[in-house]
C-alpha cells in the first residue's frame, strides 16, 4: 500500500476491509489527477488522429442548421468539468470511488474508441463571440478540435455524475449540486 492509498504499513488488507476504508483526501486527489491525465491524452489522441485523415465525414440533420448560435451556453457547457473534478471528493468510501472511477473510464474509453473508428467533424462554422463566451470559446478550441462529435462525451460524463447526485439523494446526504 502507498501513500496515495491512505496506508502508512506495507501490510494488505482484505478486499472487505479495503472497500470499507475512507477514501483519503489525497487518494481522491490522485485518482482526480491520473483521471484527469487520462481524459487528455485520449482525447487528443482521438483529436489528433482524426485530424491526420484525408476525408472526416460531417453529420447533422437539415433542422440543426437552424439552431441560434447562443454565446452563454458555453458556461453550462464549461460547468461538467468543474462538476467532473469536484465528483471525485464526493465519495467517502473507497470502493464507492473505485466504482465512479470505473464508470468514468468506461464512458471515456468507450467514446475515444467511437471517436476513432468513426471520426466525425463540425459541419459548420461557430459564429464569432465576444466577451467572456468568446474567451471560453477561444480556450475550448485551443485543446477541442471540430471533431469527435458522437457520441457526445459530455453527454456521457453528464450520466456518470447525474448518478452520483443521485446516490448522494438516495442515502439522503447533503449534495453540492
Amino acid at each position: 500500500m502507498s501513500a496515495l492509498d491512505g496506508g502508512a504499513s506495507g501490510l494488505a488488507e482484505p478486499a472487505s476491509a479495503a472497500g470499507t476504508r475512507d477514501a483519503s483526501f489525497a487518494l481522491r486527489f490522485g485518482w482526480l489527477a491520473v483521471m484527469g491525465a487520462v481524459f487528455f491524452s485520449t482525447y487528443g489522441f482521438a483529436n489528433w488522429l482524426a485530424a491526420r485523415r484525408a476525408a472526416v465525414p460531417t453529420f447533422a440533420f437539415g433542422w440543426e442548421h437552424a439552431i441560434p448560435f447562443v454565446p452563454w451556453t458555453i458556461v453550462p457547457y464549461w460547468s461538467i468539468d468543474l462538476l467532473y473534478a469536484l465528483s471525485f471528493f464526493f465519495w467517502t468510501r473507497r470502493a464507492d470511488l473505485l466504482d465512479h472511477v470505473k464508470r468514468l473510464l468506461t464512458v471515456q474509453l468507450i467514446s475515444v474508441a467511437c471517436f476513432i473508428a468513426w471520426p466525425l467533424r463540425f459541419g459548420f462554422e461557430r459564429p464569432d463571440a465576444g466577451g467572456v463566451a468568446g474567451a471560453l470559446f477561444t480556450l475550448l478550441m485551443g485543446f477541442d478540435k471540430p471533431f469527435n462529435q458522437a457520441p457526445s462525451l459530455h453527454i456521457g460524463l453528464l450520466v456518470v455524475l447525474w448518478a452520483v447526485r443521485s446516490e448522494e439523494r438516495r442515502v439522503g446526504k447533503e449534495c453540492l449540486f
